[in-house]
């Protein structure tokens, strides 16, 4: 059973991950790192990440171990240069949470707690496609950090070997340094909740008492690792550093904010988790776990529930102090509820299960002696098991797509639009197999489906294939053109005022040259797209200030994210048709 369970996490929810990974332009801040990457593979610098979108000022706003990772591969050619490249690593750090999800669940309530637990989590949508585990952001290696630290930290409680005990303690710190040199201050909740399940469990601190030396080793590792980086940064840039790490990137939206929209009310996080909840329809699932584990921890003492508990209130309680508040910073501290919707739905799924088995022994006892006879028999349970396993094999792609085909050399010889279809098949295989138990809980599962977050995962997978690049096309397009048109001046490819680009734009159509940002000036502008012609851009604000002349409101305008490109000449022939004009 646990070995098909590991089957069925990696098929449903990993697997998933990697799909179209290349479908979409890169966001805002994921824009930002890819732009680090992309330089740093193309240039070979390792120590300074670069900031977009210029290509000689440091990124020191977050240590440079993420890009390190995505920069690497691409740079050896082990990895395409382009958005599945920058986010193979994404998905696969996601893929390793899922499968960390699924241990911690296990160990709570066994391998049905775990394959519900990874499901509670991967229909939340944000947590998958904005921001999160899909693109190449700090969000995919936080989430792994905290998910495989809760993890060993917990076996670590139980451990009776030496040597695993060792093996986790330092997995603990290595985990930690994974995320310390992914993100820095979000890392440090990770040692707070450790140190909070320590304080309130007399038997953990006595064996802490006893294994303190091996901790202090790999508290010490971590030290080792993590200083080069900052002890060289701080030779080289000294207060800067430190302004960049604490003052913008902590203190200011601790205390303030660095954008007006991110100012958020203390119960922010709270609301959008309830919110995501109820839409993927694992509301009820969690809010009776949270009680379910509570009781149990209160009852059992045992360290699993509580640093659950503990992961979960202790981060979202601190994190709601601060003034600026963007929900991608709670993604560390969802699967503690995801592992409790998982627990509770865990013990519905069994409930329905051992009753399909008392059914199943009821049905074996009150049939006549001549028919139990043939359903005992060794062919008579093998054909029911066949049934039962051919049932499941159609059944299950159906549950997780929605519906399901089958076609030979062009024919349909299978079509199963709903799993229920096959319910009462499967239902009737479990009666007459018995001590099939496999196949109880599927049938079990399909009986639940229409209260588990069934929807919720047939729709993220469908979300998968959505195809959406403009910019990605734009640039490829920009290209062909000034490849065909050089600019013998040696001028940039693109006028572009004060440095105000939007980091997408950055990222995308840097590729074109090396930008240089000029002083606002009609003239400039004129003179880019009348001389001899490049593309023009500029915020949105400074386009509807522009002297408008009938020349001018014959050159495509086309938006890009919050700005316009003006596309003169030859460059006409990349505009967008989006069925407006621009123009006022």
């Amino acid at each position: 059973m646990n070995r098909v369970a590991w089957v069925v996490v990696s098929l449903l929810f990993c697997v998933p991950l990697f799909v179209g990974l290349g479908l979409t332009d890169m966001q805002n801040d994921e824009a930002i790192y890819s732009f680090g990457a992309d330089v740093m593979a193309a240039s070979g610098n390792w120590l300074s990440p670069k900031s977009s979108p210029w290509e000689t000022e440091p990124f020191l706003e977050k240590p440079p171990l993420k890009i390190w990772i995505v920069a690497a591969p691409i740079r050896l050619g082990l990895l395409p240069d382009n958005e599945f490249g920058l986010r193979f690593w994404d998905a696969l750090f996601g893929s390793a949470a899922f499968l960390y999800v699924f241990a911690i669940g296990r160990r709570i309530g066994g391998s049905i707690c775990g394959v519900l637990s990874v499901l509670m989590l991967f229909v939340q949508r944000s947590l998958v496609f904005e921001h999160g585990l899909r693109s190449n952001n700090m969000e995919a290696t936080l989430v792994l950090a905290y998910c495989a630290g809760i993890y060993h930290f917990i076996a670590w409680t139980s451990s009776s070997s030496d040597t695993r005990s060792r093996f986790h303690v330092f997995a603990v710190a290595l985990y930690f340094v994974l995320a310390f040199m992914t993100k820095f201050v979000a890392a440090l909740f990770l040692p707070v909740i450790i140190a909070a399940v320590l304080l309130a469990r007399r038997v953990d601190r006595m064996r802490l008492a006893r294994s303190w030396r091996l901790w202090l080793a790999a508290a010490a590792l971590a030290v080792v690792i993590v200083s080069p980086w900052f002890a060289y940064q701080h030779v080289r840039y000294g207060a800067v550093l430190w302004e960049a790490l604490f003052g913008s990137a902590v203190y200011a939206r601790f205390t303030g904010y660095l954008d007006p929209a991110h100012v958020q009310p203390w119960h922010y996080y709270l609301s959008r988790m309830w919110s995501e909840a109820a839409t993927a329809r694992t509301l009820l699932w969690t809010l009776g776990g949270l009680v379910l584990l509570c009781w149990r921890s209160v009852r059992t003492n045992r360290a699993d529930e509580l640093t659950i508990l503990l992961w979960f209130a202790l981060p979202v309680g601190l994190i709601s102090l601060g003034t600026s508040k963007l929900y991608h910073y709670a993604y560390p501290f969802l699967p503690p509820l995801a592992l409790a919707a998982g627990y509770v739905a865990s013990l519905a799924v069994g409930a329905v299960t051992s009753g399909l088995e008392w059914l199943s022994g009821w049905v074996g006892r009150s049939i006549p002696r001549a028919a139990r006879t043939a359903f005992d028999s060794r062919v008579g349970r093998r054909l029911a098991l066949a049934i039962g396993v051919t049932s499941c094999l159609v059944a299950l792609p159906a549950l997780a797509m929605g519906s399901f085909k089958l076609a030979l050399w062009g024919d349909v010889v299978l079509r199963v639009s709903t799993p229920f279809r096959v319910l009462p098949v499967l239902v009737l295989a479990v009666l007459v197999s018995r001590r099939a138990r496999p196949l109880a809980v599927v049938a079990a599962v399909l009986i639940l489906a229409p209260v588990l977050p069934v929807d919720a995962y047939q729709r993220n997978v469908s979300s998968l294939s959505v195809e959406r690049h403009p910019l990605r096309s734009l640039g490829e397009c920009l290209q062909r053109v000034a490849e065909g048109h050089a600019d013998a001046s040696g001028r940039s490819p693109i006028y572009a005022e004060d440095g105000r680009a939007s980091h997408p734009a950055a990222f995308y159509l840097r590729r074109l040259g090396r930008w240089s940002f000029e002083t606002a000036s009609d003239a400039n502008v004129y003179t880019s797209l009348f001389g001899q012609p490049r593309p023009v851009l500029l915020s949105a604000s400074r386009f509807r200030t522009l002297d408008v002349g009938d020349r001018l409101k014959n050159i495509p305008a086309v938006p890009v994210l919050d700005q316009v490109m003006l596309l003169p000449g030859p460059f006409g022939a990349c505009a967008i048709d989006n069925g407006r004009s621009l123009w006022r």
